[in-house]
């Protein structure tokens, strides 16, 4: 196919898997995971002093959680795998979302168990036209993004060092960002325990 005079061929933008993975764990961070927002936040108000700084050091805790884990991912795998298993895991993690919002859920390793224990018969009454919308609007956009990039190619060792750099990096944001509401996050982690089972994909992931 010829281009168009006048016109230059689109071309998809050039990005780094370390911005990939940071705007996909933005995105879990702000889509899918209601139920661990409510249980952190459920009981507080946003008048009292200090519960928006709580709220953003978990977002923040969040983000740099869900980084980590993507950035190690990638780092596991052959670089032409990485767009697939990203996709893999962003339809999981919408419909883990789905299911974990529509049966008020904790998806803990006895609960993957019994998913993976599950026949035909059973998962089929599980699926319905409703949860095609709620998957949809959580896996679309991500699917979007990591087939509409093109993955920047680096040598082995640089993208080794900047992926293991950003790891160190996030570790630092994510703990420091959680230490700035340290009584918070403790007494809630205390109380709660099982609320780290609805960070998802990290639950997913673990």
């Amino acid at each position: 196919v010829l281009p168009i005079p006048g016109r230059m061929p689109w071309r998809r933008p050039v990005m780094r898997v370390e911005t990939l993975a940071l705007i996909l764990s933005l995105w879990f961070t702000a889509t899918c995971n209601a139920l661990f927002w409510d249980a952190a936040l459920g009981d507080r108000s946003f008048s009292e002093p200090g519960t928006v700084a709580y709220a953003i050091a978990l977002g923040v805790a969040l983000t740099a959680l869900h980084f980590v884990l993507l950035t190690v991912l990638s780092l596991l795998m052959p670089r032409r795998a990485i767009r697939a298993v990203l996709a893999i895991l962003s339809v999981i993690t919408a419909a883990a979302t789905y299911f974990m919002q529509s049966y008020h859920v904790y998806l803990d390793p006895e609960m993957i168990r019994n998913v993976l224990a599950t026949d035909p018969r059973e998962a089929g009454e599980l699926l319905s036209w409703a949860m095609v919308l709620p998957i949809a609007t959580r896996l679309l956009p991500p699917l979007a993004l990591i087939y509409g990039v093109e993955l920047r190619r680096q040598p082995a060792l640089p993208a080794l060092g900047v992926r293991i750099a950003c790891v160190a990096g996030a570790l630092l944001v994510g703990a420091g960002a959680l230490m700035t509401s340290f009584q918070d996050f403790s007494s809630f982690m205390r109380g709660k325990k099982e609320a780290r089972y609805l960070i998802t994909p990290a639950n997913v992931l673990y």
